[in-house]
Protein backbone atom coordinates (compact mmCIF):
# COMPACT_ATOMS: atom_id res chain seq x y z
CA UNK A 1 0.00 0.00 0.00
CA UNK A 2 1.40 3.40 -0.98
CA UNK A 3 1.43 6.61 0.98
CA UNK A 4 -1.43 8.80 -0.13
CA UNK A 5 -0.68 12.48 -0.65
CA UNK A 6 -3.70 14.64 0.08
CA UNK A 7 -3.43 18.35 -0.84
CA UNK A 8 -6.14 20.21 1.07
CA UNK A 9 -7.36 23.74 0.35
CA UNK A 10 -8.52 25.58 3.46
CA UNK A 11 -8.68 29.12 4.78
CA UNK A 12 -6.31 29.90 7.72
CA UNK A 13 -9.20 29.76 10.19
CA UNK A 14 -10.03 26.27 8.90
CA UNK A 15 -6.59 24.80 9.49
CA UNK A 16 -6.46 21.98 12.04
CA UNK A 17 -6.13 23.42 15.52
CA UNK A 18 -3.25 21.09 16.33
CA UNK A 19 -1.32 22.29 13.27
CA UNK A 20 -1.79 25.91 14.34
CA UNK A 21 -0.58 25.01 17.83
CA UNK A 22 2.61 23.50 16.42
CA UNK A 23 3.22 26.69 14.43
CA UNK A 24 2.78 28.74 17.62
CA UNK A 25 5.13 26.43 19.51
CA UNK A 26 7.76 26.75 16.79
CA UNK A 27 7.60 30.55 17.00
CA UNK A 28 7.86 30.47 20.79
CA UNK A 29 10.93 28.25 20.58
CA UNK A 30 12.68 30.53 18.11
CA UNK A 31 10.78 33.10 16.08
CA UNK A 32 13.30 32.90 13.23
CA UNK A 33 14.47 29.29 13.44
CA UNK A 34 12.02 27.13 15.37
CA UNK A 35 10.18 23.93 14.54
CA UNK A 36 7.66 21.89 16.52
CA UNK A 37 5.72 18.65 16.44
CA UNK A 38 2.71 17.08 18.09
CA UNK A 39 1.51 13.48 18.38
CA UNK A 40 -2.24 12.97 18.68
CA UNK A 41 -4.74 10.17 19.12
CA UNK A 42 -8.34 10.73 18.05
CA UNK A 43 -7.73 14.50 17.88
CA UNK A 44 -6.30 14.61 21.40
CA UNK A 45 -2.66 15.47 21.97
CA UNK A 46 -0.48 12.71 23.38
CA UNK A 47 2.77 14.68 23.55
CA UNK A 48 4.58 17.49 21.79
CA UNK A 49 8.01 19.04 21.47
CA UNK A 50 10.08 21.58 19.63
CA UNK A 51 13.59 22.37 18.44
CA UNK A 52 15.58 24.67 16.20
CA UNK A 53 16.78 24.28 12.64
CA UNK A 54 20.37 23.10 12.60
CA UNK A 55 19.94 20.71 15.53
CA UNK A 56 19.07 17.01 15.01
CA UNK A 57 15.39 16.09 15.07
CA UNK A 58 16.21 12.89 16.96
CA UNK A 59 13.92 13.86 19.85
CA UNK A 60 10.96 13.68 17.47
CA UNK A 61 11.75 10.20 16.16
CA UNK A 62 12.52 8.91 19.66
CA UNK A 63 9.22 10.19 21.07
CA UNK A 64 7.24 8.66 18.20
CA UNK A 65 8.72 5.24 18.88
CA UNK A 66 7.96 5.50 22.61
CA UNK A 67 4.34 6.67 22.18
CA UNK A 68 2.82 3.89 20.12
CA UNK A 69 -0.73 4.89 21.11
CA UNK A 70 -0.54 7.97 18.85
CA UNK A 71 -2.24 7.78 15.46
CA UNK A 72 -1.37 11.15 13.89
CA UNK A 73 1.68 13.39 13.65
CA UNK A 74 1.57 17.18 13.15
CA UNK A 75 4.66 19.12 12.06
CA UNK A 76 5.17 22.88 11.91
CA UNK A 77 7.39 22.64 8.82
CA UNK A 78 7.25 20.75 5.53
CA UNK A 79 9.59 17.81 5.14
CA UNK A 80 12.93 18.94 3.74
CA UNK A 81 16.62 18.27 4.28
CA UNK A 82 17.06 21.29 6.57
CA UNK A 83 14.54 19.80 9.00
CA UNK A 84 13.75 16.10 8.54
CA UNK A 85 13.14 14.05 5.40
CA UNK A 86 10.55 11.39 4.70
CA UNK A 87 13.28 8.74 4.62
CA UNK A 88 14.37 9.78 8.12
CA UNK A 89 10.80 9.88 9.39
CA UNK A 90 9.39 6.66 7.92
CA UNK A 91 11.07 4.07 10.19
CA UNK A 92 9.70 5.79 13.30
CA UNK A 93 6.25 6.23 11.76
CA UNK A 94 6.12 2.52 10.96
CA UNK A 95 7.44 1.52 14.38
CA UNK A 96 4.82 3.65 16.13
CA UNK A 97 1.99 2.59 13.84
CA UNK A 98 1.19 6.19 12.91
CA UNK A 99 -0.97 6.30 9.80
CA UNK A 100 -1.52 10.05 9.37
CA UNK A 101 0.95 12.91 8.95
CA UNK A 102 -0.25 16.53 8.76
CA UNK A 103 2.12 19.07 7.26
CA UNK A 104 2.07 22.69 6.14
CA UNK A 105 2.52 23.30 2.45
CA UNK A 106 4.19 26.52 1.29
CA UNK A 107 3.88 27.56 -2.34
CA UNK A 108 5.60 30.94 -2.54
CA UNK A 109 8.58 32.31 -4.41
CA UNK A 110 10.62 32.60 -1.20
CA UNK A 111 10.36 28.87 -0.47
CA UNK A 112 13.81 27.62 -1.50
CA UNK A 113 14.05 24.49 0.64
CA UNK A 114 12.94 21.98 -1.97
CA UNK A 115 9.62 20.63 -3.15
CA UNK A 116 7.35 18.57 -0.94
CA UNK A 117 8.30 14.92 -1.09
CA UNK A 118 5.73 12.97 -3.05
CA UNK A 119 7.31 9.59 -3.60
CA UNK A 120 5.23 6.52 -2.84
CA UNK A 121 6.23 4.18 -0.05
CA UNK A 122 4.90 0.83 1.04
CA UNK A 123 3.54 2.18 4.28
CA UNK A 124 -0.18 2.90 4.13
CA UNK A 125 0.42 6.37 5.58
CA UNK A 126 -1.76 9.31 4.57
CA UNK A 127 0.17 12.58 4.26
CA UNK A 128 -2.07 15.66 4.40
CA UNK A 129 -0.70 18.96 3.10
CA UNK A 130 -2.33 22.17 4.35
CA UNK A 131 -1.40 25.37 2.46
CA UNK A 132 -0.30 28.06 4.92
CA UNK A 133 1.62 30.38 2.57
CA UNK A 134 2.78 33.33 4.72
CA UNK A 135 1.47 32.12 8.08
CA UNK A 136 4.45 32.02 10.49
CA UNK A 137 6.85 32.56 7.57
CA UNK A 138 9.22 34.49 9.86
CA UNK A 139 10.26 31.18 11.39
CA UNK A 140 12.22 30.56 8.16
CA UNK A 141 14.19 33.82 8.24
CA UNK A 142 17.16 32.02 9.79
CA UNK A 143 17.40 29.05 7.40
CA UNK A 144 16.63 31.37 4.46
CA UNK A 145 19.52 33.67 5.40
CA UNK A 146 21.92 30.74 5.71
CA UNK A 147 20.91 29.48 2.29
CA UNK A 148 21.05 32.86 0.53
CA UNK A 149 23.85 34.68 2.38
CA UNK A 150 25.95 31.88 3.88
CA UNK A 151 25.57 33.35 7.36
CA UNK A 152 22.98 33.25 10.14
CA UNK A 153 20.18 35.73 10.67
CA UNK A 154 21.68 38.39 12.96
CA UNK A 155 19.84 40.33 15.64
CA UNK A 156 21.75 43.30 17.03
CA UNK A 157 21.03 44.51 20.58
CA UNK A 158 22.37 47.91 21.61
CA UNK A 159 21.43 51.33 23.02
CA UNK A 160 22.03 54.94 22.05
CA UNK A 161 20.88 58.47 22.85
CA UNK A 162 19.67 61.39 20.75
CA UNK A 163 23.28 62.51 20.25
CA UNK A 164 24.23 59.21 18.68
CA UNK A 165 26.41 58.16 21.59
CA UNK A 166 26.58 54.71 23.14
CA UNK A 167 24.42 54.13 26.22
CA UNK A 168 25.09 51.36 28.72
CA UNK A 169 22.01 49.13 28.60
CA UNK A 170 22.13 48.70 32.37
CA UNK A 171 20.47 52.13 32.48
CA UNK A 172 17.21 50.39 31.48
CA UNK A 173 17.52 47.24 33.60
CA UNK A 174 14.82 48.33 36.04
CA UNK A 175 12.28 48.87 33.27
CA UNK A 176 9.62 46.18 33.17
CA UNK A 177 10.32 43.58 30.49
CA UNK A 178 13.63 45.09 29.33
CA UNK A 179 15.94 42.31 30.48
CA UNK A 180 13.34 39.68 29.60
CA UNK A 181 13.22 40.82 25.95
CA UNK A 182 16.99 40.60 25.68
CA UNK A 183 16.99 37.18 27.31
CA UNK A 184 14.25 35.99 24.97
CA UNK A 185 16.33 37.03 21.95
CA UNK A 186 19.35 35.22 23.34
CA UNK A 187 17.37 32.09 24.18
CA UNK A 188 16.00 31.99 20.62
CA UNK A 189 19.39 31.92 18.91
CA UNK A 190 22.29 29.54 18.27
CA UNK A 191 25.19 31.91 19.03
CA UNK A 192 25.97 35.11 20.93
CA UNK A 193 28.53 37.68 19.79
CA UNK A 194 29.79 40.36 22.18
CA UNK A 195 32.37 43.13 22.05
CA UNK A 196 34.51 44.65 24.80
CA UNK A 197 31.55 46.64 26.16
CA UNK A 198 29.77 43.43 27.22
CA UNK A 199 31.09 40.58 29.36
CA UNK A 200 30.84 37.30 27.46
CA UNK A 201 31.02 35.45 30.80
CA UNK A 202 27.33 36.27 31.24
CA UNK A 203 26.51 33.77 28.50
CA UNK A 204 29.09 31.05 29.18
CA UNK A 205 27.40 27.67 29.57
CA UNK A 206 23.98 29.15 28.81
CA UNK A 207 21.56 26.96 26.88
CA UNK A 208 18.97 28.16 24.40
CA UNK A 209 15.30 27.21 24.18
CA UNK A 210 16.22 24.04 22.28
CA UNK A 211 18.39 22.95 25.22
CA UNK A 212 21.69 23.37 23.36
CA UNK A 213 24.65 25.36 24.63
CA UNK A 214 25.13 28.73 22.97
CA UNK A 215 28.25 29.25 20.89
CA UNK A 216 30.15 32.41 21.87
CA UNK A 217 32.35 34.80 19.93
CA UNK A 218 34.12 37.95 21.11
CA UNK A 219 34.15 40.56 18.37
CA UNK A 220 37.62 41.79 17.43
CA UNK A 221 37.29 42.67 13.77
CA UNK A 222 34.93 42.07 10.87
CA UNK A 223 37.13 39.46 9.19
CA UNK A 224 37.16 37.14 12.21
CA UNK A 225 33.43 37.68 12.70
CA UNK A 226 32.69 36.72 9.10
CA UNK A 227 34.74 33.55 9.54
CA UNK A 228 32.75 32.68 12.67
CA UNK A 229 29.46 33.33 10.89
CA UNK A 230 30.49 31.20 7.90
CA UNK A 231 31.32 28.37 10.29
CA UNK A 232 27.87 28.64 11.85
CA UNK A 233 26.31 28.50 8.39
CA UNK A 234 28.30 25.36 7.58
CA UNK A 235 26.68 23.73 10.62
CA UNK A 236 23.25 25.09 9.57
CA UNK A 237 23.07 27.13 12.80
CA UNK A 238 20.92 29.90 11.49
CA UNK A 239 20.50 32.59 14.16
CA UNK A 240 22.94 34.76 16.10
CA UNK A 241 22.62 37.70 18.47
CA UNK A 242 25.12 40.55 18.66
CA UNK A 243 25.20 42.46 21.95
CA UNK A 244 27.61 45.32 21.51
CA UNK A 245 28.49 49.00 21.59
CA UNK A 246 26.29 51.20 19.41
CA UNK A 247 29.23 52.13 17.17
CA UNK A 248 30.10 48.47 16.59
CA UNK A 249 26.50 47.69 15.68
CA UNK A 250 26.36 50.58 13.21
CA UNK A 251 29.55 49.36 11.53
CA UNK A 252 28.07 45.88 11.19
CA UNK A 253 24.83 47.31 9.83
CA UNK A 254 26.70 49.29 7.19
CA UNK A 255 28.54 46.10 6.23
CA UNK A 256 25.25 44.28 5.69
CA UNK A 257 25.66 42.05 8.74
CA UNK A 258 22.50 42.99 10.64
CA UNK A 259 18.98 41.78 9.88
CA UNK A 260 17.17 42.89 13.01
CA UNK A 261 17.64 45.47 15.76
CA UNK A 262 16.51 45.56 19.35
CA UNK A 263 17.48 49.18 19.80
CA UNK A 264 16.97 51.21 22.97
CA UNK A 265 16.88 55.00 22.67
CA UNK A 266 17.57 57.14 25.73
CA UNK A 267 15.40 60.21 25.08
CA UNK A 268 15.66 61.86 28.50
CA UNK A 269 18.79 62.78 30.41
CA UNK A 270 19.21 61.55 33.95
CA UNK A 271 21.36 63.08 36.69
CA UNK A 272 22.74 59.58 37.29
CA UNK A 273 23.96 59.18 33.70
CA UNK A 274 26.91 61.05 32.26
CA UNK A 275 26.20 62.15 28.66
CA UNK A 276 28.29 60.38 26.04
CA UNK A 277 29.87 62.18 23.08
CA UNK A 278 28.20 62.02 19.69
CA UNK A 279 29.59 59.30 17.43
CA UNK A 280 26.87 58.84 14.82
CA UNK A 281 23.51 60.56 14.73
CA UNK A 282 21.33 58.01 12.97
CA UNK A 283 21.21 54.50 11.68
CA UNK A 284 22.43 54.01 8.15
CA UNK A 285 19.98 53.55 5.28
CA UNK A 286 16.66 52.32 6.70
CA UNK A 287 14.68 52.44 3.46
CA UNK A 288 13.97 48.69 3.54
CA UNK A 289 13.53 48.36 7.30
CA UNK A 290 10.26 48.00 9.21
CA UNK A 291 9.38 48.81 12.82
CA UNK A 292 7.66 45.68 14.15
CA UNK A 293 7.32 46.57 17.83
CA UNK A 294 8.13 49.20 20.43
CA UNK A 295 8.27 49.34 24.22
CA UNK A 296 8.18 52.39 26.48
CA UNK A 297 11.09 52.83 28.87
CA UNK A 298 11.37 55.22 31.80
CA UNK A 299 14.00 57.29 29.96
CA UNK A 300 13.10 56.49 26.38
CA UNK A 301 11.86 53.76 24.09
CA UNK A 302 12.98 50.36 22.85
CA UNK A 303 12.30 49.67 19.17
CA UNK A 304 12.38 46.41 17.25
CA UNK A 305 13.32 46.89 13.60
CA UNK A 306 13.61 44.23 10.95
CA UNK A 307 14.79 44.00 7.36
CA UNK A 308 12.51 41.38 5.90
CA UNK A 309 14.36 38.95 3.63
CA UNK A 310 11.27 38.17 1.52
Amino acid sequence: MSAQLQPITLQPEQLPQELLLTLDKALLTSKHSGWAWSLARHNRRVCSGSGMFGYPASQLTHMMESHTQATALYLSAPLHCGFITLDELLPSLKAAGIREVNLPSIDNAWWIFGKAEDKSVESGIVINYFPINHIASQVYYGPYTVKTKNRPWITCITATNMRGGHVDMQVFNKDFGFKQRIRQSVMSCHAVITDSSVSSKTYQGMRNSAGCELLLHEYQDEASLRAFLANLATMQLSTAVVIANYTTCMQLQQSGLVDEFLLSYQLLDSPDIEPTPSTQSTLANLAEWTVVDSHLLSLGVQVELIKKPF
